[in-house]
């Protein structure tokens, strides 16, 4: 972020945060660092590397952070590979940084290329506030350009990928647990690990059951990181975080319903498609697919009602045709109806919304919107809101994925759409649309799987 863009928004932070909603052009700078970053990037000095152990929780952590390696045959039998992630990133490797403690004495990082645990700290005294807890940070990147307009929201949004991919892959595990967006609770965690962690805001706290916890035994001796390489500040994302910080958010679910997660296979995790040109047409529209998606999906979000009570899904399918034609459905998370049906709607008017042209909206079989009650072309919100909307919207993209996934479905994320025309388009008032989903069934074939390391 460079220093004239620092020095215009710093007293109208308002005016940043909407802007990479509705124009982010204007937030475009060229300053960004080309060089590559070592891959090992945002991992702490340490005082050693433990192996994972055979517990459910260290099972569920490599499955939901893990960088994984999956194959895909495309155009012209060109095959391309990709290190990534089981999670829906907008444009780094290590946009978070996942920490544990286990016991409230030893505070681990987790290093997601190795599938490791580096510990950073040992205290004297146990922390109660510490214990068996996952703390998730941001981890701000200069190098990736997209950074350079999205930045702040991004970064909250794939937090929101990380945090729906870690609570899918513990319930899969039949791990119950509790997601906190608490500023109390983040305050009192700061307190203790202020020593360790200090660049990096608490976006997350996920709190496990005090007898289902996991214990790094084995050392490796030839993993020791010697050089610390954290996050790159920015000075007006770190002066979004100082206000937020001082205005109070209690926000929290418990994940108890886990009989959802069941079916899910738990060595393999459907992802996002890497890229427009990678979606899948199937000529041969099936509202089966997308009836079973969607029935999944209302199921797993029932887990997180309390934290997702003012969000919003709208479904435009092709899948209907024969029977109204493309239709826009509200899919009510509270009521028995499955869908809020409205008026006809045709999905050609929607090309106009991409900003880039590498997705052609007629090659996809459904558009899915994401939305909340708050309204950010006002001026009457808080920076704390914003920061939370953007991570549910996070969540419930990667619960999505997961729900449509199972039933042979391919989402690709587009955050780069001009989001105040598809609101006019949706006829929308005095609401916000934050994300856009195109789905593609795949045609003849499962999606492209994600393998655990060495499975």
């Amino acid at each position: 972020m460079n220093l004239d863009i620092f020095n215009e928004y710093k007293n109208d932070l308002n005016s940043f945060l909407r802007n990479t909603i509705y124009n982010p052009e204007i937030l475009y700078t060229n300053e960004f660092e080309k060089k590559m970053l070592s891959p090992f990037y945002g991992i702490k000095y340490n005082k050693g590397c433990f192996e994972n152990d055979s517990s459910k929780v260290s099972k569920a952590l490599l499955s939901a952070y893990a960088v994984n390696k999956y194959d895909l045959e495309i155009i012209n039998s060109k095959r391309f590979n990709f290190f990534k992630r089981p999670v829906a990133s907008g444009g780094a490797l290590y946009p978070n940084n996942i920490y544990y403690c286990p016991d409230g004495i030893n505070f681990y990082q987790f290093n997601p290329l190795c599938g490791t645990y580096n510990l950073l700290a040992k205290f004297n005294n146990k922390k109660a506030n510490l214990n068996n807890i996952f703390i998730i940070t941001s981890c701000y990147f200069k190098n990736w350009i997209k950074y350079s307009y999205f930045g702040y929201r991004l970064s909250l949004v794939d937090t929101g990928h990380l945090v729906g991919s870690l609570s899918t892959s513990l319930g899969i595990f039949g791990i119950k647990h509790q997601i906190c967006i608490e500023s109390d609770l983040f305050d009192d965690v700061k307190k203790d690990i202020k020593q360790i962690i200090t660049d990096e805001p608490i976006q997350t706290v996920i709190k496990l059951p005090s007898n289902i916890f996991c214990k790094p035994t084995n050392k490796l001796k030839n993993m020791h990181i010697k050089e610390n390489i954290s996050t790159k500040t920015i000075p007006l994302y770190s002066l979004i975080d100082e206000q937020s910080c001082n205005e109070k958010i209690h926000y929290s679910c418990s994940i108890s319903d886990l009989s959802e997660y069941k079916n899910l296979n738990q060595y393999k995790f459907y992802r996002y498609s890497p890229g427009g040109g990678l979606l899948t047409v199937k000529k041969d529209n099936c509202k089966y697919f997308y009836d079973k998606s969607i029935v999944k999906l209302k199921r797993m979000l029932k887990n997180y009602s309390t934290l997702l009570d003012d969000m919003h899904i709208y479904i435009i399918s092709k899948a209907y045709n024969e029977i109204k034609g493309p239709m826009k459905y509200e899919v009510e998370l509270e009521k028995n109806n499955l869908f809020k049906f409205s008026e006809k709607i045709s999905m050609d008017n929607f090309n106009q919304i991409m900003r880039k042209h590498n997705i052609n909206i007629e090659e996809t079989q459904a558009l899915i919107f994401l939305g909340t009650d708050m309204n950010f072309k006002s001026d009457d919100f808080n920076v704390s809101e914003f920061k939370l909307e953007q991570l549910k919207i996070g969540l419930i993209a990667q619960l999505i994925t997961v729900a449509f996934g199972e039933n042979h479905c391919i989402c690709h994320p587009v955050l780069g759409f001009n989001s105040e025309k598809a609101e006019k388009l949706l006829n929308l008032q005095n609401k916000s649309l934050l994300h856009l989903m195109c789905v593609s069934q795949v045609d003849g074939a499962i999606p492209p799987l994600l393998y655990f390391m060495g499975n």
